[in-house]
């Protein structure tokens, strides 16, 4: 048996813990997915709910009661899909007595707009570097994040597996956003809106090309988050040539999967990325991204094939105009489904790192 644990009852990491459980399970393996008991209703038959410790001063108890649950379910391992503090201190706890595996998605915390989330993360980082001690191996996203995560931390030498990040695909059914008011083409940003994300140079060039008049899709900007003061200037200007709609709130699952079924491209000018849960979305719908040089985003990137990649705003520009004109989608589909089955299929990467 495998028993996949998270803490988050929302968003990227609640899909990526359910992905796992379902790939496991679609190669054979007895599996529980251990989610918090306000998650929202799924139809997975793995799921086993808990009650997430409330009380600081009872928080620790809560913890070993959890872990002596799991450890009498004599799961073969346990593996956490994201290093929070209630993760951290229940991996502290199974420490020797199980075998353990902590996915790590980010090496480094990423530049971010929300200070309370800035200091949070430091306050954590020590916990966190604890817990990549106590588990058994590590689980990296990407060769990229393993070697950032390796140079940053000197002193942790542990057994390490790494497992490319594929779709994350949930079951809801497809729903139009109430924003988008035609099904015209779009550009896609897709994610949470924060400072790493470099929206502000994607507004900047699509402000460009308006002004020369270039033939170009509207631009979809859709996730929740902060935009800087730049960013709203901007938007504010590019509201004014009616090609750009802006949904600023939680997505649903639905929203998303039609949100990336139905655009042109997808864009990820993000000045920093460990690796992206959207980018294997893209290519699940065969959508062609548009990455900035960053080696968390070229290493999933055939150049001229599954995408194409910026070094700075003008190359951005040339690249935005190329692929909303190319004569060449089908060939891009077929590029991308290919490396897509070749490199991001969940059950056959879970598979080299069972035998691993």
């Amino acid at each position: 048996m495998i028993i996949v644990f998270t803490s988050l009852h929302y968003g990227g990491m609640l899909q990526f813990s359910t992905q796992i459980a379902q790939s496991f399970q679609n190669i054979g393996y007895e599996v529980i997915a251990y989610l918090p008991k306000n998650t929202p209703d799924l139809t997975y038959p793995f799921i086993k709910k808990y009650s997430v410790p409330q009380k600081a001063l009872s928080y620790i108890h809560e913890v070993k009661v959890l872990a002596k649950e799991i450890l009498n379910q004599s799961p073969e391992k346990v593996i956490f899909s994201e290093n929070s503090l209630l993760s951290c201190l229940l991996l502290h706890e199974l420490k020797g007595k199980i075998p353990t595996i902590l996915s790590i998605h980010d090496a480094i915390a990423h530049p971010t707009n929300n200070k309370l989330l800035e200091l949070r993360e430091k306050f954590k980082l020590k916990i966190k570097e604890r817990a990549c001690k106590d588990a058994d191996t590590l689980l990296f996203m990407s060769e990229y994040v393993k070697s950032i995560f390796f140079s940053t931390y000197k002193n942790i030498n542990k057994k390490y597996n790494i497992l490319p990040l594929g779709a994350h695909i949930p079951k809801a059914e497809e729903c139009i956003p109430q924003e988008i008011q035609s099904n015209n083409d779009y550009s896609l940003f897709f994610g949470r809106i924060d400072k790493y994300k470099g929206i502000e140079r994607l507004l900047k060039t699509y402000l460009v090309l308006l002004q020369k008049h270039e033939k170009i899709p509207t631009l979809v900007i859709a996730g929740k988050g902060i935009f800087t003061k730049l960013e709203e200037q901007l938007i504010i200007e590019l509201k004014k040539f009616n090609k750009i709609t802006i949904i600023n709130r939680f997505i649903s699952d639905g929203e998303m999967k039609w949100l990336i079924n139905h655009c042109n491209f997808v864009c990820l000018p993000y000045i920093e990325a460990s690796q992206s849960g959207v980018l294997p979305m893209a290519y699940y719908y065969s959508k062609p991204v548009i990455v900035s040089n960053l080696p968390g985003l070229t290493q999933f990137v055939i150049e001229g094939q599954t995408g194409f990649i910026f070094h700075n705003e003008k190359e951005l520009e040339d690249i935005i105009t190329k692929l909303y004109n190319s004569i060449n989608r089908k060939y891009y589909e077929e590029c991308i489904k290919n490396y897509f089955e070749e490199n991001l299929n969940w059950e056959n990467n879970l598979i080299k790192i069972l035998k691993n």
